[in-house]
């Protein structure tokens, strides 16, 4: 959303500010229900993205995308399948998210560690200060991995934090305009 625009009335940005934090102190005070909504909301929209592009693919063929008709048939059918995943197996979704979390946490951390040579210009004490977090990182991950619904239940506590921020600030801004 553009903060800058002034044509927005005062109202609006702290209607939304409102609903944001709202939103935010849900996703705290619920987390699981939030990541179940949110693994819902994904689950619904790959069987919806699957079966259009099946649909597309089936009707326009070649100009449906940029790859071949059986390439696009077989990712509507992966989409279809994964959406279908998500919304018929909350429990097996909450593991899955974990997992991707822990991986990400892994690959990131490994690949800051191998990078922190290339980090021209900086004295040592920061070298040794990312090696320290990025080895937190990495052991948070490979913790992650061990147990993904942990993970998993991280995503609605990040997820009420940025909402709460942002509902805060449209909230500041509506009053900054009328200054």
């Amino acid at each position: 959303m553009d903060f800058t625009n002034r044509n927005i009335p005062k109202w609006v940005e702290i209607l939304l500010g409102v609903v944001f934090i709202i939103f935010g102190i849900l996703a705290f005070n619920r987390p699981g229900q939030t990541l179940g909504f949110l693994i819902l909301w994904f689950g619904f929209l790959a069987i919806f993205r699957g079966v259009a592009m099946c649909i597309n693919t089936l009707m326009y063929g070649r100009e449906a995308g940029s790859g071949s008709v059986l390439i696009n048939l077989l990712m509507a059918v992966l989409d279809f399948l994964i959406g279908w995943l998500l919304v018929t197996n909350l429990y097996g979704s909450f593991v899955f998210v974990g997992i991707v979390f822990a991986v990400w946490f892994i690959i990131d951390s490994v690949t800051n560690i191998v990078n922190i040579q290339r980090h021209k210009g900086k004295n040592i004490f920061w070298k040794i200060l990312l090696f320290i977090f990025d080895l937190i990182c990495l052991a948070i991950g490979v913790m992650l991995l061990f147990n993904p619904v942990v993970g998993a239940m991280t995503l609605p506590i990040l997820i009420g934090i940025y909402a709460i921020v942002f509902g805060i600030m449209s909230i500041m801004l509506a009053f900054r305009h009328t200054a």
